[in-house]
């Protein structure tokens, strides 16, 4: 994106900014935070065209003055980007930021200083940065971006204004690839681009990198079968056959479509990640607050939110077992095996058990009255 409006899914934050920019209240530091691939590096850049424009400043940039075309390149002369996440640059942060931020802009109007990943700074880093937030000079514009907020020392961001950025909605990263592939004159199914938004889990960069992929691979015709297939997504008839096999803890014939896994070389992660999104939409639709899981899944939809409640926290352990396991055949199978365990059940035990409290009360009938005391004689 070359403009503020251009960015996808960061409405109330481009607007502020722009705002900023045309009444001229600019802050000395920004604390720009939210999950990866959203566009917060993005905004940065934006930010600094917006002030070291030659026709500003301005919230409107004109993209062609040496400034402009220099910070979208990335090599802006008074605009530096530093990544705290290099090893290499951790321990020369503090140095560069003690030795530039005193001088005054070489060309521009404000030196602007970009640090992408801050929450990785050493100590001796955020000590210097804090110093000079402490006493900015005028001339200089921080822009802090980080994935971790919890990670940053809150001296540090008091000293902010703080910028949220959210996850880009499904719905808006579908619209944006739908852009990018009639600029570039691709043909995408809409189921395609759906399962692409999906996959993306609201970072618009791995969805472009996605699309990417898919244009490369399809050569020019995007299909949901394509991006199936680079996705290593799992054929539906193996999900919904497995989970009908643990609901009714079929142990057989769950044994039969793991073996269909391993024989077409699917990622046995990907079977439980798959299953698990499944039985979320299962768990929501038996809470009456979920769509019609669709067909072949609505038949699976009668069971207690306990049961799917088990289910998707044994597949979230069985997962972690196999990120840690030096044995990770082994750690699948116990943990898709273990699903078939009846410890799930719960609701129906509850009922069994209050049903048969009730059948044994009313079999034993009224309590029998205490015996009358008997008097004892006094002694003669």
């Amino acid at each position: 994106p070359q403009r503020f409006e251009d960015v996808v899914g960061q409405d109330a934050v481009s607007t502020t900014l722009r705002n900023a920019v045309a009444s001229g209240q600019v802050a000395h530091a920004y604390l720009f935070f939210g999950p990866r691939g959203i566009g917060k590096t993005t905004s940065a850049r934006l930010l600094a065209k917006a002030l070291n424009c030659a026709k500003g400043p301005t919230p409107d940039p004109c993209g062609e003055c040496s400034s402009c075309l220099e910070v979208a390149a990335g090599n802006g002369i008074d605009v530096l980007e530093l990544d705290a996440a290099s090893n290499t640059q951790v321990d020369k942060i503090r140095e560069m930021i003690i030795e530039t931020v005193s001088l005054a802009p070489t060309r521009d109007r404000r030196k602007v200083f970009i640090i992408d990943e801050v929450h990785m700074l050493s100590n001796a880093s955020f000590t210097a940065l804090l110093k000079t937030l402490e006493e900015p000079p005028a001339h200089v514009v921080f822009i802090l971006a980080t994935t971790e907020l919890a990670k940053i020392p809150a001296t540090i961001v008091s000293r902010c204004q703080r910028f949220r950025f959210r996850a880009v909605a499904p719905e808006d990263t579908v619209a944006a690839l739908e852009r990018i592939a009639k600029a570039e004159k691709a043909k995408a199914e809409p189921e395609a681009l759906a399962l692409i938004a999906k996959a993306s889990g609201g970072a618009l960069r791995d969805a472009l990198s996605l699309l990417d992929q898919a244009m490369a691979f399809a050569d020019g015709k995007v299909t949901a079968d394509t991006v199936a297939g680079l996705l290593g997504a799992l054929p539906e008839d193996i999900l919904l056959n497995t989970a009908k096999a643990i609901l009714a803890k079929d142990a057989a014939a769950l044994s039969r479509e793991l073996a269909r896994v391993e024989k077409d070389g699917f990622d046995p992660a990907q079977l439980l990640k798959d299953l698990r999104e499944r039985l979320q939409g299962l768990y929501r639709r038996s809470l009456g607050v979920g769509a019609d899981p669709g067909p072949g899944w609505s038949e699976l939809a009668g069971q207690s939110p306990e049961t799917y409640s088990f289910l998707i926290k044994r597949v979230n352990a069985t997962l972690e077992d196999l990120r840690g396991s030096d044995t990770p055949q082994l750690a699948f199978e116990l943990g898709v095996y273990g699903l078939l365990e009846s410890a799930y059940d719960l609701r129906g035990w509850v009922q069994r058990l209050e049903t048969l409290e009730r059948r044994l009360s009313g079999a034993a009938g009224p309590a029998p009255a205490a015996p009358a005391p008997r008097a004892v004689p006094a002694p003669a």
